[in-house]
């Protein structure tokens, strides 16, 4: 299995957490699952975060695109070109 396969085979529970493990601000803790749910509600994507801890622990595999979308804008994750836009 090459890097690109390790990466995809990822639960996207091991996927939300490497980004609460990585996306850290400076001079600080992580962000918790309270401050990432508020901050995405604010935003305008009503999100609470229990429903974020049941994805961190894999309870919940199959959240919305819109809930995706959001924890991708707040954690700075790009979006990929769709073949579509190309």
């Amino acid at each position: 299995m090459n890097d690109s396969e390790a990466r995809a085979a990822r639960t996207l529970a091991d996927k939300l957490n490497h980004l609460f493990r990585t996306v850290v601000p400076d001079g600080r803790e992580p962000y918790t699952t309270e401050e990432v749910a508020r901050a995405i509600t604010a935003g305008g994507v009503s999100i609470s975060g229990s429903y974020i801890w049941l994805l961190r622990k894999g309870q919940r595999s199959n959240p919305t695109l819109r809930h995706v979308e959001a924890l991708a804008k707040f954690f700075g994750v790009p979006r990929p070109i769709s073949s579509t836009t190309r």
